[in-house]
Protein backbone atom coordinates (compact mmCIF):
# COMPACT_ATOMS: atom_id res chain seq x y z
CA UNK A 1 0.00 0.00 0.00
CA UNK A 2 1.48 3.98 -0.61
CA UNK A 3 0.07 7.08 0.37
CA UNK A 4 0.26 9.74 -1.19
CA UNK A 5 3.04 11.82 -0.72
CA UNK A 6 1.10 15.01 0.15
CA UNK A 7 -0.33 12.70 3.01
CA UNK A 8 2.85 11.42 3.76
CA UNK A 9 4.14 15.26 4.03
CA UNK A 10 1.66 16.19 5.99
CA UNK A 11 1.76 12.91 8.54
CA UNK A 12 5.77 13.41 8.74
CA UNK A 13 4.90 17.06 10.05
CA UNK A 14 2.63 15.90 12.92
CA UNK A 15 5.55 13.41 13.77
CA UNK A 16 8.07 15.85 13.86
CA UNK A 17 6.68 17.50 16.75
CA UNK A 18 5.67 14.58 18.64
CA UNK A 19 8.24 14.40 21.77
CA UNK A 20 11.41 12.54 21.78
CA UNK A 21 11.82 10.03 25.17
CA UNK A 22 14.96 8.60 25.07
CA UNK A 23 15.00 5.04 25.17
CA UNK A 24 11.29 4.66 24.83
CA UNK A 25 10.96 3.86 21.03
CA UNK A 26 11.44 6.45 17.56
CA UNK A 27 8.21 8.09 15.57
CA UNK A 28 7.74 5.48 12.20
CA UNK A 29 4.71 6.26 9.52
CA UNK A 30 3.62 3.12 8.47
CA UNK A 31 0.83 2.12 6.85
CA UNK A 32 -0.86 5.63 6.59
CA UNK A 33 -0.41 6.06 10.45
CA UNK A 34 1.65 7.22 12.85
CA UNK A 35 3.36 4.64 14.99
CA UNK A 36 5.89 4.19 18.23
CA UNK A 37 8.56 1.50 17.27
CA UNK A 38 9.30 -0.34 19.97
CA UNK A 39 13.34 -0.92 20.93
CA UNK A 40 13.72 -4.67 20.66
CA UNK A 41 13.97 -6.60 24.21
CA UNK A 42 17.39 -7.82 25.04
CA UNK A 43 15.99 -11.83 25.09
CA UNK A 44 14.77 -11.16 21.42
CA UNK A 45 18.00 -10.00 20.38
CA UNK A 46 20.10 -13.00 21.67
CA UNK A 47 17.62 -14.56 19.86
CA UNK A 48 18.74 -13.45 16.28
CA UNK A 49 22.35 -13.50 16.91
CA UNK A 50 21.77 -17.60 18.52
CA UNK A 51 19.57 -18.09 14.99
CA UNK A 52 22.02 -15.93 13.02
CA UNK A 53 24.68 -18.51 14.15
CA UNK A 54 22.96 -21.60 13.55
CA UNK A 55 22.26 -20.25 9.69
CA UNK A 56 25.67 -19.49 9.13
CA UNK A 57 27.15 -22.59 10.32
Amino acid sequence: MSIDPAEYARLRVSADRLPRIPGVGKVEIAGGMITLALPPVERHEWAVVHIARQLNT
